[in-house]
């Protein structure tokens, strides 16, 4: 019997001392991997409005969807200290892996769509990633090739078939977005075209955008 309370007497310290030394470990690694989080935003935002500058440290304008809880964030992009657009951060819980979150510029004062990122996701390699990932392919005339210095900036931004449809339109109509899978059933600016065999995937952009786009009307209507 008194075996077992030193037994346990012991464990618990062992327990305790570790909860401990992982907590501070967690404190004094925090705001790194806040400022790292930060950084990486900041660079994404660049991406969507290379001239323009962010006031990160200022709190964005919020919107907090009801029905998912995520928090949207509007940051303004200040060009020459004049509002040119909005960077706006929303999500979908929609995704073939779950979660999936999205990055969209909008332009002043239209409230068209700059450009769409795909910024976190879970979504399978090779299929799914078609409609969320923005990668340049590489030739090897490109690989040799030396670009101008004015042009690589805006050459890290690569294209994407499906986000690029994006690109000019304004809030949804009816709040959504319709995904549709041939180019035949594209007649309004609602209409996007899903990537074949990521339906799935093409859906929860199309709602994490809506989402955004519909959070954006809200908060400045």
């Amino acid at each position: 019997m008194k075996n077992a309370v030193i037994l346990s007497v012991s464990l618990g310290l062992v327990c305790a001392i570790a909860s401990g030394i992982l907590a501070f470990a967690y404190d004094l690694t925090f705001e790194a991997q806040e400022k790292a989080k930060m950084a990486e935003q900041l660079d994404a935002m660049n991406l969507l409005y290379p001239d323009a500058e962010f006031a990160t440290d200022a709190e964005p304008k919020t919107f907090t969807d009801p029905e998912t809880d995520v928090i949207f964030k509007f940051y303004p992009a200040l060009v020459n200290g004049e509002q040119a657009g909005v960077v706006a951060t929303g999500a979908t819980m929609q995704g073939f892996g779950g979660r999936l979150d999205v990055m969209v510029g909008i332009n002043l004062p239209n409230g068209d769509i700059r450009k769409v990122l795909v910024t976190d996701h879970e979504e399978t390699p090779g299929l799914g990633t078609q409609a969320t990932d923005r990668q340049r392919k590489k030739s090897l005339w490109t690989m040799f090739k030396e670009q101008p210095a004015e042009t690589q900036e805006t050459s890290r931004f690569a294209p994407n078939t499906y986000l690029d449809q994006y690109d000019g339109k304004t809030a949804p109509e009816n709040g959504a977005y319709t995904v549709v899978k041939s180019a035949d059933a594209v007649k309004s600016q609602n209409d996007v075209l899903a990537v074949t065999g990521a339906t799935i995937t093409s859906r929860a952009v199309a709602d994490a955008v809506s989402r955004t786009m519909d959070a954006y009307r809200k908060v400045n209507p």
